[in-house]
């Protein structure tokens, strides 16, 4: 669909032409229709992550502005403009000052826009908008740019040449032609626009600019400030001179006039210093004391300054040409076409005559070359394409200085409908092939190929060509007639071909001996090579297909590949493994037909290595080892076992049999009782031994433990029980890991491991016990060798309720020390007394309800003798402790404000304690009763009541003793009270 494109301009799709950047459209078209109620739903959102910043700018650097959008929660591709004041849309002024830039991360789905001003002139300095819309959300950011340099008091930037009036300005510098609304046209008698500008503010100078058309506003400071510092005087040669400047629309006439003194007196009229002479364009007419000068159909080359002068006196004034911007009524429309047919586009402006550029993507159209047309007539502009081609494709712009529009043109190629397609053939020696063919349209002519090569007309090759069908009949087929034959239809991207072949099925000639020891088996030694050489025959030559089960074996180089012969295919496996065992086939096809052939490849090897070698039992000079038969036999029966065993630590294996052992189980004899030992296996069949297993765990040939001695009853409550023994008496080199202690109710046979890991201590409390039954408990020594014989009690224990508790105490002087808690036996041994001390004993009864009131105290007092020993100690030495003061917290400086309370602080040490004396302007605070001092543990304290301005100043801390003393200050300022009033006003 034709498209304004207003839109700004994506990078790499060029620049667009010096005219249409110099000035842009008037921004006053009305919207199509169903576009205004789509922009007044558009509903305004948060779109922007980042936003475009206000800039101070030095004039000659260079700005980027970037603004980014998330386009994860759009519908549609966001679109964005960069517009300066409220209606200058600077899409038009992409060149080379303004340059745009548009990016996307696929990744986070963001879009970033950078706006890039090159060189920056006064004349961008602005109130700034960036607008981003996506179907029904919008978000605006606001920004300012400010250019620094030195102006003057008109605002013109001194160090900068200003434009020329005419239209020689920089590619992409800004105007305002663009910001011309519509506005009511003013007469220019009524209002004199330099009149206004002379009484304006400067700051309204922009504005007043844009409601008379004026687009050069640097040109206009520059005029302005000619007239301002012209001071008006007394002449005496013109009675009136010109005013000071004019203005006039492009294609009107101007009258210039003066009066003069003396009505005799003889006129010069000068334009840019040049004498104008009387012509058709230029009437100078003299009628009494009035002189004048007129311009017929001003043009941009009459925007100058002139002058009227008499002798040596001047009249000047400046001339301001304005040219309206051209802008686009017609819209281009987009085109749809087929290869070969003509293309033109067709677009109107709204001044006759006007000129316009052309753009294909990014490439400005050049007028030079044959392939475009540029034609105008009036209003109209056309570019005309007489042949598109499949180049042609793409977007074309047409660009004037107010505005532009663009079309996509589509181009594709020509089809010809296949009606029946040639289809293979395969015919048999002397017979007749022929390949038929129709198209769609019968004039349509064509050459055949056959393998790339035209096929040419003879005694046995007839072609021909009756309406839409095409024939190629070869008569008395030979082999060399076979191969690829192609039709391609003259003008047309399209081809259609087939194949001749020969008709011979397809045989496999397997060869049975050799390898074979059955009709189709194949043994190999793993690690030997296997070639197959497999006859075959077929015309065509068949395609022969390789598979090991449903996976098909394409490889031509490496250990497993497949070569290729005449009439032979070889299947090889260099250095046979394990894994190549399996289910061979060999396909060969061709047209007529296939043929097939299956072979079993069986592996032999040596076995995989036995596992799991383990021991399970040792003796004083012997072991019992058991492993598990290998996973793998090799493809032969395993026949037995060899075994080894060594030191641990040792590289030196000793072989334990000679001959095969058959079984899994074997006891390994003649070691040494106390050292550890390894073991590993190796299986045995028809092609060989395996490699070792893995070494079993290093085990030692040792006996188990005598039983545990003296197992009894150290405690009981209503759900434990102690039990406590002695260790084995025959412990033998293996040494002893810990113990296991196990329990059963009385009468029962299964008996119950109470403790989860071995129990290194000889006492261990049974726990979660069943209350009031009767439980037999034993005790097993346990180490490398496995368990000892053993111990129990002579009869089962009853796990009796809690019925009492006792807590015992000792006296030592007066004070009382508990000694037992919950003592539940009628006696206990009071430990870590002191020698030489006496003591007392007390005991408390105990249950559920709570302790004694009453206590039984001992019969007679224990006294710890001493043992003859006498303690010397060393003589004591009294540690010096004075030292002189010193605060180790000073003085922080204080600002409170007056009749308010405060504080001072600080922290000192010394010793002897020190005297504390504290002064304000080196006066003495004594005996001043608004001044508190304290002192606690060296922390002093100045209190100070409710301060008045006068109670500033230096403050001063002193700590004296007889080693010393030591001086701490700060600065308190004391600020006025600042009263605040609130009136409430009644309704």
């Amino acid at each position: 669909m034709p498209e304004a494109a207003d839109a700004v301009k994506p990078e790499g799709e060029g620049e667009a032409p010096a005219e249409a950047e110099e000035k842009t459209a008037e921004d006053d078209e009305p919207l199509p229709e169903g576009e205004e109620g789509a922009h007044q739903s558009q509903e305004i959102t948060g779109l922007f992550l980042q936003h475009p910043e206000t800039t101070v700018a030095i004039t000659g650097t260079d700005i980027v502005f970037t603004a980014k959008v998330d386009s994860t929660t759009l519908s549609r591709k966001p679109t964005i403009k960069w517009l300066k004041g409220k209606w200058l849309d600077l899409g038009s002024k992409a060149g080379k000052h303004m340059q745009f830039k548009e990016t996307f991360d696929r990744a986070t789905k963001i879009y970033t826009w950078d706006m890039k001003i090159i060189k920056v002139v006064p004349g961008d300095a602005g109130a700034y908008r960036c607008e981003v819309t996506s179907k029904d959300k919008c978000d605006s950011s606001a920004f300012d740019i400010s250019v620094e340099g030195e102006w003057d008091i008109l605002g013109t930037l001194t160090t900068l040449p200003l434009r020329q009036w005419d239209a020689g300005e920089d590619e992409g510098s800004l105007d305002f032609s663009a910001l011309l609304k519509k506005k009511p046209v003013v007469d220019e008698e009524k209002a004199d626009v330099w009149e206004i500008l002379k009484n304006a503010q400067p700051s309204e100078y922009e504005k007043i600019a844009f409601e008379y058309g004026i687009t050069d506003l640097r040109g206009l400071l520059k005029r302005l400030k000619k007239m301002k510092t012209v001071e008006p005087k007394h002449s005496d040669a013109f009675l009136k001179r010109m005013e000071s400047a004019y203005s006039v629309d492009k294609g009107k006439k101007i009258v210039l006039q003066v009066e003069v003194v003396d009505p005799n007196a003889q006129v010069k009229w000068l334009k840019n210093g040049q004498e104008i002479k009387s012509s058709a364009k230029y009437i100078i007419e003299s009628v009494g004391n009035i002189r004048t000068l007129t311009i017929n159909k001003c043009s941009l080359a009459d925007d100058a300054a002139y002058e009227c002068v008499i002798g040596e006196e001047k009249s000047f004034t400046e001339v301001f040409v304005k040219e309206p911007p051209v802008t686009i009524t017609k819209l281009l429309d987009d085109y749809h076409v087929v290869v070969g047919e003509r293309v033109e586009f067709e677009v109107e402006v709204s001044v006759e005559g006007a000129h316009v550029n052309w753009m294909f993507e990014d490439q400005e159209l050049s007028r030079d070359t044959h392939k475009y047309r540029f034609k105008k007539d009036g209003l109209k502009h056309m570019l005309i394409i007489q042949e598109a081609t499949l180049d042609d494709i793409g977007m074309y712009w047409c660009f004037t200085n107010g505005g532009r529009t663009k079309g996509e043109l589509e181009v594709e190629e020509k089809e010809l409908e296949v009606l029946q397609n040639i289809a293979d053939l395969t015919v048999k020696a002397e017979d007749q092939a022929m390949f038929k063919c129709e198209v769609s349209d019968e004039k349509v002519t064509g050459k055949w190929l056959k393998d790339g090569v035209e096929v040419l007309p003879s005694s046995r090759i007839k072609l021909t060509h009756i309406g839409r069908i095409h024939r190629l009949t070869i008569d008395d087929v030979k082999p060399e007639d076979a191969g690829d034959y192609t039709f391609i239809p003259d003008g047309y991207a399209l081809s259609l071909s087939a194949k001749l072949n020969f008709l011979e099925p397809p045989k496999i000639h397997l060869d049975t001996t050799g390898n074979m020891v059955s009709q189709n088996t194949i043994i190999v030694v793993a690690g030997n090579k296997l070639r197959l050489d497999v006859e075959i025959s077929g015309e065509p030559p068949p395609t022969v297909v390789w598979a090991k089960g449903d996976t098909a074996i394409t490889a031509v180089e490496g250990r497993v590949r497949t070569e290729s012969r005449k009439d032979l295919s070889c299947f090889v496996i260099e250095g046979a493994e394990r894994e190549d065992e399996g289910n061979y086939t060999i396909i060969v096809t061709n047209p007529a037909g296939e043929d097939k052939a299956h072979l079993l490849v069986k592996i032999v090897d040596v076995p995989d290595c036995p596992e799991n070698v383990k021991c399970t039992s040792v003796g004083e000079d012997c072991a019992t080892m058991v492993w598990d038969p290998p996973k793998f036999d090799g493809g032969a029966p395993v026949t037995g076992y060899l075994m080894e065993r060594k030191k641990k630590g040792s590289t030196r294996w000793t072989k334990l049999n000679f001959d095969v052992y058959e079984g899994v189980t074997y006891e390994a004899k003649r070691m040494i009782e106390g050292v550890l030992y390894e073991m590993r296996v190796y299986a045995v069949n028809g092609i060989g031994m395996s490699q070792p297993s893995l070494n079993s765990k290093p085990f030692m040939p040792i006996a188990a433990t005598s039983e545990p001695l003296g197992l009894k009853v150290h405690d009981v409550t209503d759900t434990t029980c102690t039990l406590k023994w002695l260790a084995p008496e025959k412990i033998g080199a293996g040494g002893l890991d810990g113990y296991v202690i196990e329990y059963c109710k009385e009468g029962d046979t299964e008996w119950v491991v109470a403790n989860t890991e071995l129990v290194e201590r000889q006492t261990y409390t049974v726990r979660n016990l069943p209350t009031a039954e009767k439980i037999n408990f034993r005790v097993v020594a346990v180490n490398i060798a496995g368990r000892s014989p053993p111990t129990g009690l002579s009869q089962p224990v009853t796990i009796r309720e809690i019925v009492g508790e006792f807590s015992v105490a000792r006296r030592n002087r007066t004070e009382w020390f508990t000694i037992y808690e919950h003592n539940r036996r009628t006696n206990c041994t009071a430990s870590d007394l002191i020698m030489g001390n006496e003591y007392m004993f007390r005991v408390f009864s105990e249950n559920l309800v709570g302790k004694s009131e009453d206590f039984c105290l001992s019969k007679d007092t224990a006294i710890i003798p001493k043992i003859g020993l006498e303690y010397n100690p060393p003589p004591f030495k009294e540690k010096d402790m004075q030292s002189a003061p010193k605060f180790i917290q000073p003085l922080l400086d204080r600002s409170v404000v007056a009749g308010y309370s405060t504080a001072i602080s600080c922290a000192v040490r010394g010793f002897p304690k020190p005297k504390i004396r504290w002064l304000r302007n080196k006066i003495p605070l004594d005996e001043n009763p608004r001044f508190l001092m304290q002192n606690n543990q060296g922390v002093l304290t100045l209190n100070i009541r409710k301060p008045s301005q006068y109670d500033g100043g230096k403050f001063t801390c002193k700590a004296i003793n007889s080693l010393g003393e030591d001086v701490v200050e700060c600065t308190l300022l004391v600020r006025e009270k600042v009263e605040c009033k609130l009136e409430i006003q009644s309704m």
